[in-house]
């Protein structure tokens, strides 16, 4: 096994930690798809409490990252999850985001965040 230096974290109590991924692929898959994001909820114990993964036809890769941050806040939303934490291992794709012209959200996308 390899220790890569990137520890895991459980989330403050009471609090939902969101880690999001997408993925971009130089060559495409055979169904000829490029890109895709996992999502993956946790509750403040460490316990699963829900999942996403899906395909995705935007062909970059802070593109893909966006998005499901994006996606992930929008099913927070509308699970009536609260207190988060939202994770991403991409700094462009969070730098982008923290500074945005709307304190967190994607301009356009600011029917998120209410």
């Amino acid at each position: 096994m390899v220790d890569v230096g990137i520890h895991w974290t459980l989330p403050k109590d009471d609090f939902i930690k969101i880690n999001v991924h997408g993925v971009f692929f130089d060559e495409p898959l055979p169904n000829r798809n490029r890109s895709g994001i996992g999502i993956v909820f946790r509750y403040y114990r460490g316990a699963i409490v829900r999942m996403y993964a899906g395909s995705l036809g935007i062909q970059e890769r802070r593109l893909d990252e966006l998005y499901a941050m994006q996606y992930a806040l929008r099913k927070a939303f509308f699970g009536n999850f609260n207190l988060l934490e939202l994770e991403s291992d991409h700094v462009g794709a969070y730098w982008e985001w923290r500074h945005s012209h709307f304190n967190g959200a994607i301009p356009g996308h600011e029917f998120i965040l209410r």
